[in-house]
């Protein structure tokens, strides 16, 4: 994975807005791939889009049919209606998109947001998902006091204010470890650039009503946490670490010098991981 892939046409599914709470008809997402294997579904962080999964869209093409969604508000995606979502309304939206694609039992991967997602959707559709891959994975903040949760919104707010062009300049460096390659550091860069303030708050809205220790058990399937232990985002210790405790068939996996996006600054490994989990 020395070059830097190149990316699949975004396209778009039409869903049924009044059921989802949407403004529009219109979720969009990135396909490649078309092998016999169960197909791959792939969620993206608070910051970021289907764009992010262009290592791992890569790898698994030439085996999987791979689609990289982009939630409610991302990448053209139409926005939630509600200015507080739950995590049961991207769940929700996940579910309208995989029936829109044709898709029955498939494999899951969400990264930090994204495995908020992911877990939501596990929950709510039992024997849908066949195994479970959550990188970078968020405890969620309904465990903190109140005012440590306003705190956080607070802290969402003034990071996007002065728009996503700022916001890619600066908040990458919270997502990478200190030694990110450049060509990392660029396509963080990127996906930040491409995020609209209205969705990352009501995405920090649902992280809000989360916390994956108290759905860890409800969760039956294969899981395979992977975090790097220069996250900076979700220290193992207080999210991933606590999560899989919870698991009834987990495992922790803490990739060595990594930051928040193993999927981006340690693609093989990364690659090589959730291969290695799904096989």
């Amino acid at each position: 994975m020395g070059d830097i892939p190149g990316l699949p046409d975004l396209r778009f599914a039409g869903v049924d807005a009044a059921a989802l709470r949407l403004e529009g008809p219109r979720l969009s997402y990135m396909e490649a791939g078309n092998g016999a294997a169960p197909p791959l579904v792939l969620c993206h962080g608070i910051g970021s889009n289907s764009m992010g999964w262009r290592h791992v869209l890569a790898h698994f093409a030439p085996t999987r049919r791979v689609i990289a969604w982009n939630a409610p508000g991302y990448l053209m995606s139409d926005n939630l209606l509600t200015y507080a979502p739950a995590p049961e309304d991207y769940a929700r939206a996940l579910g309208a998109l995989a029936d829109a694609l044709g898709l029955g039992t498939f494999d899951l991967v969400g990264s930090s947001f994204g495995s908020m997602c992911a877990s939501a959707f596990t929950i709510a559709n039992p024997g849908r998902v066949r195994r479970l891959v959550l990188l970078g994975a968020t405890r969620g903040l309904k465990n903190l006091p109140a005012e440590q949760r306003i705190a956080m919104l607070r802290m969402r707010e003034e990071s996007i204010a002065q728009g996503p062009i700022v916001f890619g300049e600066s908040r990458w460096k919270l997502l990478l470890s200190d030694s990110a390659s450049p060509t990392a550091v660029e396509q963080v860069k990127n996906l930040l650039k491409a995020t609209n303030r209205r969705s990352l708050l009501q995405s920090s809205q649902a992280i809000q009503q989360t916390d994956q220790v108290e759905w860890a058990p409800k969760i039956a399937v294969p899981t395979l946490m992977a975090t790097g232990s220069a996250d900076k985002v979700t220290p193992v210790e207080a999210n991933a670490a606590l999560i899989v405790k919870g698991l009834p068939n987990g495992r922790l996996v803490v990739i060595d010098g990594v930051g928040h996006l193993p999927k981006v600054e340690a693609p093989e490994k990364c690659c090589a991981l959730i291969a290695d989990h799904l096989a």
